[in-house]
């Protein structure tokens, strides 16, 4: 019976050993994309800089600009009408006088809500900027102000058009060496590059997942990644 264990296992750690041959030499390392040059140490503001000012917003991105930050991480949502907006969460309170989803309004009606509403630099013992017209911009507005900028752009929206829609326009602003984008979700990130090839993306879940157990287990030389970077989430 013992010897039929051994046999067994011996078969198993032959058929992987054969299985990681094969996988290393098919395994070809992803191209290196302008978004990561000429700068090896990038410094990024997430969400735009959100202790600089209030989150996701052109007052924000121009501080975190100013200060040297190489990139800037947003997020993107889809308003009721289709267009494309910078803003973390599903809903709107946290961050301004409104209430109810981002995909709930016309970008005209999310342009009258002040994005600097609940912004404080205090821990809320005061607001300085209510009211000074900050509003939540569109992704064509960012890459408008910001054509120079790098752009790690995070799809949170769950509606059909968002991802062709990135695509346009990351490509009428001719932003694709300058951006990269994530998705938590693996099926949009996939349309994404087969849609828009040429733009950087980051690893999905479920690849860093997969990456992750290759390390551990020593056998990374035998990945082929789909993605230029690896990222956490804060």
């Amino acid at each position: 019976m013992f010897s039929k264990f051994v046999r067994a296992l011996s078969a198993l750690f032959l058929l992987c050993f054969i299985i990681y041959g094969i996988l290393h030499a098919l395994a070809r390392p992803i191209p290196d994309h302008p978004f990561f040059k000429p700068h090896k140490f990038l410094i990024i503001a997430h969400r735009g800089g959100r202790s600089l000012g209030p989150e996701n917003t052109l007052y924000t991105y121009e501080r975190a600009i100013q200060m040297g930050a190489h990139v800037l991480e947003t997020d993107l949502q889809t308003t009721r009408d289709g267009a494309l907006v910078m803003m973390h969460d599903r809903e709107v309170e946290r961050t301004t006088d409104g209430q109810g989803p981002v995909e709930g309004f016309s970008l005209s009606e999310l342009k009258k809500l002040d994005a600097g509403y609940r912004w404080s630099p205090d821990n809320s013992n005061s607001y300085p900027l209510r009211n000074k017209g900050i509003s939540i911009p569109t992704l064509a507005e960012v890459f408008n102000a910001f054509p120079a900028a790098r752009i790690n752009i995070e799809i949170k929206s769950s509606q059909v058009n968002t991802v062709p829609d990135l695509c346009r326009i990351i490509r009428e602003h001719k932003m694709a060496d300058k951006v990269m984008v994530a998705c938590f979700d693996s099926g949009k990130l996939g349309e994404f590059r087969s849609i828009c090839p040429e733009v950087a993306t980051s690893a999905g879940a479920s690849e860093a997942v997969i990456f992750y157990w290759l390390q551990w287990a020593k056998m990374e030389s035998a990945y082929s990644p789909s993605a230029q970077a690896l990222q956490e989430e804060p």
